[in-house]
């Protein structure tokens, strides 16, 4: 999606439709960004619980 819109953002270089196709573009870029950014802080989340819960990496959470 994002390829799209730049390469609209591009065609439209000079014209009228230049702003409208650049706002669309950094739209669609910064949605992107935040998905992105979700998904790590999710990760980060889900490995900080894990270490929480077994602290001493036994995969049960209880010793051997």
């Amino acid at each position: 999606m994002q390829i799209e819109l730049y390469n609209s953002m591009l065609e439209k270089e000079g014209t009228e439709g230049e702003e409208e196709a650049k706002r669309a573009y950094i739209a669609a870029r910064e949605e992107s960004d935040r998905h992105a950014e979700a998904a790590a802080e999710e990760k980060v989340s889900s490995a900080l619980i894990e270490k929480v819960r077994n602290p001493l990496g036994h995969p049960s959470g209880h010793d051997p």
